[in-house]
């Protein structure tokens, strides 16, 4: 045998020598894992954590830096023996839950150079939103930095739907408005006094003229969100919600400038000859307004 020969010979019983150790060894990390399935996961068969051997990894990881955050030494919490990288074992979820659209970004896009943990409060990253927000006006209205109130993690917009009952009731036609119809303004808000929106409603109205009559402008004495019109009159103090009394207001009370007057005989309203008729033997009978609501107060015969 050459000189040659015999080294290749050494060279290849070497390198048997190294693979029948390897796989003895993994064999034994094996049997050792099997039955030891709790101490396996984070002791090494020379009896050191993850970290004795990783201290480097650790200390050296920049996204996150491990060190600076004060991450635990637990590496088998977030890394697997497969690789350092990725590591695969890492739950956000259980740190800050990512859905709706945080689910997409890049980690560098919250945290950024990953020097110190992010406020969870959702306004330490979306303040830009919050600031050039106009409709409404966020700063200028002082709106709540609770974006969770009005936003969802789906997106920034649209906003989900506001509670407006913890401001002001929205019943009737207020549901259907238009926000600007009451927001007029950035940053003002509207006035709780229906005269603040319906002035316009009380000054052109002439059956009656609220003006000319000096109404008072409290809306909700008359009025009800169903609509501006028909209004009611709840202290009417002859019934008008029944019978043949259904009428409008100007038909009892023809003077526009003088609701205190008003007339039982106008139009065709008990015509003279057809009341007269009715009451003929009726003591003290006079034909007037006053009589019949003297004697029919709740106009029933």
């Amino acid at each position: 045998m050459t000189a040659t020969a015999k080294v290749t010979d050494r060279i290849s019983l070497i390198s048997w020598l190294i693979g029948a150790a390897a796989a003895a060894f993994f064999a034994l990390a094996a049997g050792c894992q099997s039955a030891h399935p709790e101490v396996a996961a984070v002791e090494t068969v020379a009896g050191q954590s993850c970290f004795g051997c990783h201290t480097h990894e650790f200390v050296n990881s920049s996204k996150p830096p491990h060190k600076v955050l004060a991450f635990s030494q637990d590496c088998a919490s977030c890394h697997s023996q497969d690789a350092w990288h990725p590591a695969s074992g890492f739950d956000h979820q259980q740190i800050w839950p990512l859905t709706g659209a945080h689910e997409g970004p890049a980690c560098a896009a919250c945290h950024g150079d990953f020097q110190k943990e992010l406020d969870s409060a959702c306004v330490a990253c979306h303040l830009s939103d919050y600031n050039s927000a106009k409709a409404p006006d966020h700063v200028a209205q002082n709106t709540s930095k609770l974006c969770q109130n009005c936003h969802s993690t789906a997106a920034w917009k649209p906003a989900l739907a506001i509670d407006h009952d913890q401001f002001y009731p929205l019943t009737g036609k207020h549901k259907t408005a238009a926000c600007q119809g009451c927001h007029t303004a950035p940053g003002v808000k509207p006035p709780k006094v229906c005269s603040s929106c319906h002035l316009p409603a009380y000054t052109a109205s002439t059956n009656p003229s609220h003006t000319a009559l000096g109404l008072p402008t409290s809306c909700e004495t008359c009025h009800t969100t169903a609509g501006w019109k028909p209004a009611g009159f709840p202290n009417h103090p002859f019934p008008i919600t029944s019978g043949k009394h259904k009428l409008t207001c100007a038909q009892c009370h023809n003077d526009s400038g003088n609701f205190a007057a008003f007339s039982c005989l106008s139009g065709s309203c008990h015509t003279a000859s057809k009341t007269n008729s009715q009451h003929q033997g009726e003591d003290g009978y006079l034909y007037s307004s006053a009589a019949c609501l003297n004697c029919h107060p709740d106009g029933k015969e």
